[in-house]
């Protein structure tokens, strides 16, 4: 994937010509900037590895950014049922289901419906507006 960022710092315009470093600190040529504002338009076709990356005008660092890297990310063939089980138990992954009545019963506390207080709060809300429209009303006829 290409890098592209904005750098945090200024360009100064006086300064040497900016320049992005990879993870190993050395310089990607095929990197492209741009002035937006006061800050550098950043953009690189690829990031090689894994790591940060810095744009650096002399001794200041203008900005960083973070490339991860992961093949798996990009690799979209179908991975067969029994890799996948394979994985899921080394990762020690596990499911846990429990009845109604057993999570009752261990002492956890549950959680209740929200709509029955929504449906009450509601019809508040409407007899406030009826008493409140009712008195204005009433204060106003002659």
């Amino acid at each position: 994937r290409p890098i592209t960022f904005i750098t945090d710092a200024p360009l100064q315009a006086a300064g040497p010509a900016p320049v992005l470093l990879d993870p190993a600190h050395q310089p990607l040529p095929e990197a492209s900037f741009s002035l937006l504002g006061e800050s550098l338009a950043v953009w690189a076709p690829r990031a090689p590895t894994a790591g940060f990356y810095a744009v650096r005008q002399g001794d200041q660092t203008l900005g960083l950014t973070a490339a991860n890297i992961d093949p798996r990310e990009s690799d979209l063939r179908r991975i067969d049922l029994d890799q996948l089980r394979q994985a899921l138990l080394h990762q020690a992954s596990q499911v846990s289901t429990q009845t109604l009545a057993a999570q009752e019963s261990s002492g956890r506390p549950q959680s209740k419906p929200l709509w029955g207080w929504m449906l009450a709060g509601a019809g508040i809300a409407l007899t406030g507006e009826m008493l409140l429209i009712h008195h204005w009303t009433r204060r106003r006829a002659p």
